[in-house]
């Protein structure tokens, strides 16, 4: 039995931490380590760098940061692994932002692993502590691997907390198809491409978004819900319905560089389901935010009907939305509920912006 508090730095890991060394294969021996032991804390020590290519988050592991630990991502594509049962086969992420001919959105960024990976079936993990996860762009962005820092699959039962992300040049984090997790107290900074998304939050339940800082180029924290998306297939996929409910996101301040596209949005790619139920967002709480646009991305590119998926039980309060998007007041959401958000929103309240916008 091992210790359930693991320095990386510590034999027999030995993670050199200098900023130079590869040190992917030390952190993922203690994580595998920890997690045949029954879970435990994989720590990552304090003002070090920690360069590594992707890893391995399993169930019942803890990866703590201490105060200033930085993960960085490895500018060699050698440094890169693809999990098989309990092994680690090499392969290459692709460089550039598109990889997927004829697939609108077709990013790089949903084929190739995650910096950070926590896999398929994987319970009770947390990433956590005041440390950086810090990516690499290259002089361009046909020299980047464009790689999101975290992404989650089919995950029960998380917390992702007081991290900072940055440097980043796609996706911040990607949980897709999880449940019962909390995300609070992000740091989202200094986005290095023009699709530079916060959280993308997919066919999740259950799921708590809270204290987030983050200032993207493309969409903050959006709640999306997808049905058979041609993108899926490595690392995810949305071939089996799973609908996005019982979400609250609270005491966020969220901001994009970029203004024809949302702070706060809804992205509703699930019409081709047979049954709507399975595909719906619903029972959403948002309150006590800033968001500087909202907005909803409600034509469905993958379907041939073109319409959104089914939104209702929507509950917005005390949120400061400094402009709304058009496309808001385009898409049907059933049994929306709008309380003291913005009274200084355009002069006016934001009640009666809402009600003279739909008529």
């Amino acid at each position: 039995m091992i210790s359930s508090y693991i320095k990386v730095t510590d034999a027999p890991y030995f993670a050199k931490g200098d900023g130079k060394t590869n040190d992917r294969a030390a952190i993922q021996c203690a994580i595998d380590a920890a997690h045949a032991a029954g879970g435990g804390t994989v720590v990552l020590d304090t003002k070090k760098t920690f360069v590594s290519g992707n890893i391995v988050l399993k169930t019942g592991v803890t990866l703590f940061f201490e105060d200033g630990a930085i993960l960085k991502q490895s500018p060699n594509p050698d440094d890169y692994v693809i999990p098989k049962g309990d092994e680690y086969i090499p392969y290459r992420p692709k460089y550039g932002h598109n990889s997927m001919e004829g697939v609108r959105w077709g990013h790089t960024w949903y084929e190739s692993y995650p910096l950070i990976y926590v896999g398929e079936g994987s319970v009770n993990i947390k990433i956590t502590g005041k440390g950086i996860i810090d990516m690499t762009p290259g002089e361009d962005c046909d020299h980047t691997m464009h790689i999101c820092p975290i992404g989650l699959y089919r995950v029960s039962r998380f917390e992702i907390s007081e991290v900072t992300i940055q440097n980043f040049s796609n996706y911040a984090l990607m949980p897709y198809t999880c449940n019962d997790g909390i995300i609070k107290n992000l740091i989202i900074r200094d986005c290095r491409c023009r699709n530079g998304d916060g959280i993308s939050l997919m066919n999740s339940q259950n799921i708590r978004i809270t204290g987030c800082n983050m200032i993207t180029s493309d969409d903050g924290i959006y709640v999306f819900t997808s049905y058979k998306d041609p993108r899926g297939g490595s690392w995810w996929s949305s071939d089996e319905p799973q609908p996005s409910r019982n979400i609250e996101i609270d005491h966020n301040d969220c901001n994009v560089t970029n203004l024809k596209c949302t702070a706060l949005a809804f992205i509703l790619l699930g019409s081709a389901c047979p049954d709507q139920s399975l595909v719906e967002a619903s029972n959403i709480y948002i309150h006590d935010n800033h968001f500087n646009t909202m907005g909803i991305w409600n034509n469905d590119p993958f379907s041939p009907l073109s319409t959104p998926s089914s939104a209702r039980d929507i509950r917005f309060e005390n949120n400061v939305v400094d402009e709304i998007q058009d496309n808001f007041f385009e898409t049907p959401l059933t049994n929306t509920s709008f309380r003291n958000c913005t009274p200084d929103f355009l002069n006016g309240n934001f009640e009666d912006i809402v009600a003279a916008r739909k008529v």
